[in-house]
């Protein structure tokens, strides 16, 4: 399944997010899907900006660990050459 993507509305925060797309007990998971939508702090979301969740927390820590990252902008997957870098 493809990912859903999100543009980012005034209020919206990252947290509320990840249990709206990803299950209300995967709030947790917001770390994973900040490295996933290449955003150095989780804690800075703004409104217009496109995050993407894939279907499952399972999918997304797959993706996460294997370097697997969301599009960027150009709509271009990135795929990170030493996923170890952005699991520490």
């Amino acid at each position: 399944m493809p990912d859903e993507i999100h543009v980012v509305v005034p209020g919206d925060t990252l947290i509320p997010l990840c249990r709206r797309y990803l299950g209300e007990a995967y709030g947790g998971v917001y770390p994973q899907v900040a490295r996933y939508n290449h955003m150095p702090d989780p804690d800075l979301i703004y409104p217009g900006q496109k995050l993407y969740f894939p279907p499952s927390v399972g999918e997304l820590r797959e993706r996460v660990r294997k370097g697997q990252l969301a599009p960027t902008d150009e709509g271009d997957p990135v795929v990170i050459q030493d996923p170890e870098i952005i699991l520490a």
